[in-house]
């Protein structure tokens, strides 16, 4: 096992020299070249990005058609309707001593 290893690393054998760990990661870790086909990837993202902008940018409906369409839609008659049933849900007003009225539970005269 000492031969191989002597062999690999200086004999005739000598392959790249090994990085210690994942290579993926840390101080030593391997940085794939930058290729032409990678460099013409970046740039495909870059403009579908920046397409995607100008369209986020300068949308296709106004505010005002926009809430016509949701409304021939029927969204806002389901919102008003979560809206309702979250009204039920609203918490009563208490005071605090309500709330601390369960620590005097294990109280006890001795």
């Amino acid at each position: 096992m000492h031969l191989t290893t002597l062999l690999f690393t200086r004999g005739r054998f000598h392959f790249v020299k090994r990085i210690p760990g994942n290579i993926w990661i840390g101080k030593h870790r391997y940085v794939p070249p930058v290729t032409r086909h990678k460099k013409l990837q970046m740039w495909k993202d870059l403009a579908v990005e920046e397409e995607t902008m100008m369209y986020l940018k300068h949308p296709y409906l106004t505010e005002a058609q926009e809430w016509n369409h949701a409304k021939a839609l029927g969204k806002h008659d389901a919102r008003r309707v979560e809206v309702m049933k979250n009204r039920k849900k609203e918490l009563h007003h208490t005071t605090m001593e309500e709330h601390l009225l369960r620590l005097n539970v294990s109280r006890t005269w001795e």
